[in-house]
């Protein structure tokens, strides 16, 4: 340009350098300028109609990406944490709410310290440890924030509650064979605190274990809230948080190598934009389609992530299928406009069918029982028609509206799975076409090869593919699926470290333990009550003394009087006699009877002169304070209740009913116990009679009541009593609270001559010895003052009452067969009286009670895995039976460890029995345990008519969850298997093709779950991958969603391969030769779709939760299992042996040609090969 102005370059070689860049660079702008004017202008081939309708979608699309921000941040705030949800009606809610209704303060919740001796310490069994040990507990207690909590903490050096021989029992439990690790339990009472202060009040302790140690914390509230302790490393983790973002991160590092295979299999290296755009609206979309629906279907947290997945697998797979046809023909010369009309026609039709195959299978699982499982359906199904529709409507536009510009870089030739084209045009093929000799011998694909093998064979290749996956094929018998809740849990959390590391040393099912309610018959009639107790009591001169004699702390020489007595009270058959076992069981009785009788009709008659409910609150208040039994308590408040019968209608009856029920609860009772109490009190103040009452619970009632009413009288008239009789002031008449008092006072003493005596002593009265034994039921007026704190009056009431009872019913024993006899009684009847004790709960203490569940326990532990079990015929390793509970309940020191278990886990005709198992309750085995124990169960109860058991707790509610999920996957598959198979029928209109297409989804699906047993159930990758160890297969939630997207995948590929052949055989090709080229053809862009949607899926194996690692691993095994064996070896096989049975009953187009694709043979003069036809 300068030497046409007459100007010469400059001399300077770094000028010359600058000048020439100068020039190169303007020219490249104007180059630029013309390239833009020309590539974003309408392409003559366009028409007017398709060019608008490009640009509305291509702003609709712009719109979309401008608040698609705002449309996904919605949809993240509306999924939910919903869990997995058990079904209702579920055997596992009705046990649940059984133990929460008799056993309401069962402990759980336990948090452990684990101290573990470092490498040099050689014990835990030192100072060190035990001043830590107290140290804690001395924390525990003193610490607000756990405090609200009332803990109980356990250790070896710490003092057990139960006395020396439970302290002794838990010490075992808490160190380990070794002594190199050791357990402190911090075990909550109640649950009214805030679990997140504790946790910040425990992991104070993390960075402080002794000198010498490391410490451990967990526990089930630990593992489920993120917060604890691994080798004195503290962690919170967000167990609820799926792990998107690392997800997202994971797949973002796929995309770049997805492009790659993209581009191997299209020319164009702009065109490689569209998949990047597409996944980014198609998201959008999905997201704002979603929205509405997330009010009515709840979609869990984690969904998003395995939507995102699967977004973007079908975006990439689909821009692949349009991209590399695109590519193609353009390629060979083809126009814009009918370029895209052909590739919208030819493979957006099979886009369609497709998504619409696999949005079945998605939305299928609206059928499943779980609000997760459907949630993720309705996810995944829209997630697929946003895919298919924004591919179909957003990939066109695209390629219409910047078809110059997309398509001017040159990648490489594309590689179409067949053979290179080398940019040969459609006239071309057709020069070929009649020239066969022109054509140059070419064969670079492996697909092409992979062919020409199964053309010639293709049994042979079908019985190579079935040897190949017979290894994981034969495992599919084996799979196990689990019901582990820690699946949902990072792996990598301190707690669930923790846990895992005190599992391989202690059974940590103790910290979640199973619960067994066992139910026996309401009540046993007298003559089998009177038989069991001859029975028991004969059983004793059986037993080995030297443990009964432990047990009751006896002297050779008092043992053998008691051997001895109750030989003497035998009959002729070798029972004892039913009248000494009966009057025995009377004076037992009578000792709580009599005294929580009296209080409550002394107490109702002091609070008569309130309401009817008033009066039997104070009659509840009087007879618990006595400290008997529920039994005997309730038996006092009934005959109340028909005593004030004349004072209340119907709605008055419902008052006292929910009044005693209310103070019950207030009093300690279970909510069961409250409820029935509340509901006799009801039937007995409307009809007045019960079944439970007898006469003489009210005569003692009246004696009580009139002995007050009595002293009231002669005091000048009692004072009516306020609501709440324990606020009462004081007067000088008797009041409920006075009652109350006495009768407190009156707990320390069993017997009934010793409370009379007591309260005569309270009462001073001068002559009350001579007036009692007349059975006067007053006192002197000048009594001498009462002590401080009783009322004389009162007391006096309550003495005179007793007197009258226990001399018209006569206390004692009386009528014994000698008087050696009756010298020698009270031993016998020390253990009598603790037999009848036990037998105010029915059958399930008696003899044949403490047999069942003793039977019970042993079936338990030949089920295996069951490391202690608690309850009132076990303690942990110590097995009780009715003799030895007898014994412990008659010793006075022994019961004080013996009675707690009962209160605890007795309750009226119910009992329950906590097992602990060697595994994490709620882990890998723990549902198939709870189908073994279940079945244990029925056994047992067919054994013993009249009981029965319920088992709740650790995974029962997953088992049954899990069972309703698998058994509604035959009604799953059998839905989305017949509709596809329609839709196919009429698709393809043949028969054949959806029996083989079923029938490769399932060899797909048993490579799959073949697989997944060699991975997660033998140890064969435990050396590489050593965190498999604990699981033992797949999750049950992985299954369903699995299944589900395997045949969706599976679809698309075999709908894009049949859709291939079909098109080949429509233009005249034989049978042979359209699989040949179809497969041909398709096999390179299916291989690439299966590694693109195997990349795409990679990212849910990074996750640290084995629910979406399992799920991802599945998903990519699945994938090259059907994109490398079944779609390109296996199908192409079977449709080469079905041949034209592959369309029956459609009617195919005459066979024009029969040549296959790339294939060679001998030249006519045999001195090299020819190309055989190429095209048709």
């Amino acid at each position: 340009a300068r030497r046409r102005a007459g100007s010469t370059l400059p001399n300077h070689p770094l000028a010359r350098h600058r000048f020439f860049c100068r020039w190169r660079w303007r020219g490249r702008c104007r180059a630029a300028g013309a390239m833009r004017r020309g590539y974003f202008s309408r392409d003559s081939s366009v028409r007017s109609g398709a060019w608008n309708a490009s640009l509305v979608v291509l702003a609709t699309s712009g719109c979309v990406a401008l608040l698609g921000g705002s449309i996904v941040s919605e949809m993240f705030h509306k999924t939910r944490s919903i869990g997995w949800k058990t079904p209702p009606n579920s055997t596992s809610l009705a046990a649940e709410e059984e133990v929460q209704l008799y056993f309401p303060k069962r402990l759980q919740g336990s948090i452990v310290m684990a101290v573990e001796a470092l490498p040099d310490t050689p014990s835990v069994i030192s100072e060190a440890v035990a001043e830590f040990s107290r140290n804690v507990s001395q924390r525990v207690a003193e610490d607000w924030r756990v405090r609200s909590f009332k803990p109980i903490v356990l250790g070896y050096y710490l003092d057990s509650p139960g006395g020396q021989a439970m302290h002794k029992m838990i010490q075992e439990e808490l160190v380990s064979h070794d002594q190199r690790m050791t357990l402190i339990f911090i075990q909550p009472t109640t649950l009214e605190g805030s679990i997140s202060d504790a946790n910040a009040f425990l992991q104070e302790f993390c960075d402080q274990p002794p000198s010498g140690f490391t410490l451990h914390i967990t526990g089930m509230p630990s593992v489920m809230s993120g917060d604890g302790c691994f080798a004195g490393v503290h962690g919170k983790v967000n167990t609820r948080d799926m792990n998107f973002e690392l997800i997202f991160r994971a797949e973002l590092m796929t995309v770049p190598v997805a492009l790659i295979i993209i581009g191997r299999m299209v020319k164009y290296v702009r065109l490689l934009l569209l998949p990047l755009f597409l996944v980014i609206i198609s998201f959008i979309v999905c997201a704002a389609m979603l929205v509405p629906w997330m009010d009515v279907v709840p979609i869990a947290h984690d969904v998003p992530a395995a939507m995102g997945s699967v977004i973007m697998a079908l975006c990439l797979d689909y821009s692949l299928f349009f991209l590399s046809r695109f590519g193609e023909q353009h390629s060979d010369g083809w126009q814009l406009q009918a370029n895209v009309d052909t590739v919208l026609r030819e493979t957006g039709h099979t886009i369609m069918i497709s998504g619409s195959l696999i949005a079945i299978a998605f939305f299928g699982s609206m059928v499943l029982p779980e609000d997760n499982l459907k949630g993720s359906g309705l996810c995944m199904g829209i997630a697929v028609v946003a895919c298919v529709a924004t591919s179909l409507a957003l990939i066109p536009a695209l390629l219409l509206f910047g078809g110059r510009t997309l398509t001017g870089t040159v990648v490489r030739n594309p590689w179409h799975g067949d053979m290179e084209m080398d940019g040969s045009s459609k006239r071309q093929e057709l020069e070929l076409a009649a020239d066969p000799s022109k054509e140059p011998h070419v064969e670079r694909s492996h697909w092409l090869r992979m062919m020409r093998w199964i053309d010639k064979s293709p049994l042979l290749a079908l019985g190579a593919v079935l040897l190949l996956l017979s290894p994981v094929l034969l495992c599919v018998p084996a799979l196990n699926v689990t019901g582990d809740r820690f699946a949902l849990i990072p792996m990598g959390m301190p707690a669930l470290q923790a846990l895992r590391r005190i599992e391989q040393v202690f059974p940590v099912g103790v910290l979640d333990p199973y619960a067994v309610v066992i139910s026996a018959p309401p009540s046993a009639s007298p003559t089998s009550f009177l038989s069991e107790l001859q029975d028991g009591m004969a059983a004793l001169q059986n037993y080995d003394s030297e443990a009964l004699s432990a047990h009751m702390t006896l002297s050779p020489s008092e043992l053998a009087l008691v051997t001895s007595t109750l030989a003497d009270a035998r009959d002729s058959k070798g029972r004892l006699r039913p009248s000494v076992v009966a009057r025995a069981t009377r004076a037992s009785h009578a000792r709580c009877d009599e005294l929580a009788a009296v209080g409550a009709g002394a107490a109702s008659a002091a609070a008569e002169h309130a309401t009817a409910a008033a009066s039997l609150r104070a009659a509840l208040q009087a007879a618990h304070a006595t400290g008997c039994g529920e039994s005997a308590v309730r038996r006092a408040v009934v005959a109340s209740a028909v005593e004030a019968r004349g004072r209340s209608d119907g709605e008055e009856s419902k008052q006292m009913a929910s009044a005693v029920q209310l103070e019950a609860t207030e009093l300690g009772w279970s909510e069961a116990s409250a409820k029935r109490l509340g509901d006799e009190v009801a039937n007995a103040s409307r009809s007045g009679k019960s079944s439970d009452v007898s006469e003489e619970s009210l005569v003692d009632v009246r004696a009580g009541a009139d002995a007050v009413r009595a002293r009231a009288k002669r005091a000048g008239g009692g004072r009516g009593a306020v609501e709440h009789p324990q606020h009462a002031a004081q007067s000088d008449g008797i009041t409920a609270a006075d009652v109350v008092e006495v009768m407190r006072a009156a707990a320390a003493h069993q017997e009934v001559e010793a409370v009379r005596q007591a309260l005569v002593a309270h009462a001073g009265a001068a002559d009350v010895s001579r007036r009692l034994a007349g059975g006067g039921s007053e006192v002197m007026a000048d009594a001498d003052a009462a002590p401080e704190g009783l009322n004389r009056d009162a007391a006096a009431a309550v003495t005179a009452a007793l007197a009258s009872v226990t001399q018209r019913r006569g206390a004692g024993v009386s009528g014994g067969s000698s008087q050696e006899l009756e010298e020698r009684w009270p031993l016998v009847l020390d253990l009598v009286d603790a037999a009848a004790d036990l037998s105010e709960h029915g059958a399930l203490l008696m003899p044949s009670g403490f047999a069942a569940m003793l039977d019970l326990c042993d079936r338990t532990l030949e089920l295996g895995r069951v490391a202690s079990m608690v309850g009132p015929t076990w303690a942990y390793h110590k097995r009780i039976d009715w003799i030895t509970a007898v014994a412990l309940h008659a010793n006075a020191t022994l019961r004080k460890a013996y009675q707690p278990l009962l209160d605890s886990h007795v309750e009226g005709t119910r009992a329950l029995l906590e097992v602990h198992t060697t595994f994490p309750s709620i882990g890998a085995g723990g549902a198939n345990w709870v189908l073994d124990m279940r079945r244990v169960l029925a056994e047992w109860e067919a054994a013993h008519p009249g009981f029965t058991a319920r088992l709740s707790g650790g995974n029962c509610q997953a088992a049954d969850t899990r069972s309703a999920v698998l058994n509604s996957m035959w009604r799953y598959l059998g839905i989305i298997v017949a509709l596809i198979m329609v839709v196919v029928f009429f698709t393809f209109r043949s028969v054949l093709v959806p029996l083989r297409l079923a029938l490769a989804l399932f060899v797909t699906l048993g490579a799959t779950y073949g697989a997944g047993v060699i991975i997660y159930q033998t140890p064969l990758l435990h050396g590489i991958f050593p965190w498999l160890a604990p699981f033992d297969g797949l999750t049950y939630e992985v299954v369903p969603m699995v299944t589900g997207i395997c045949i969706a995948l599976g679809l698309d590929y075999d709908i894009f391969l049949v859709s291939r052949v079909v098109e080949f055989r429509k233009q005249g090709f034989s049978d042979r030769a359209s699989v040949f080229r179809g497969a041909t053809k398709a096999g390179g862009v299916i291989s690439g779709a299966g590694l693109i949607m195997s990349l795409a899926f990679s990212g849910l194996c990074f996750s640290d939760k084995l629910l979406m690692q399992q799920f991802g691993v599945l998903l990519v095994i699945s994938v090259m299992f059907d994109t490398f064996v079944v779609r390109t070896v296996l199908v192409p096989a079977l449709m080469l042996i079905a041949q034209d049975w592959n369309w029956w009953p459609r009617q195919m187009p005459p066979v024009l040609f029969d040549s296959l694709e790339g294939d060679v043979g001998p030249s006519d003069d045999d001195h090299g090969y020819r190309p055989m036809l190429n095209g048709g």
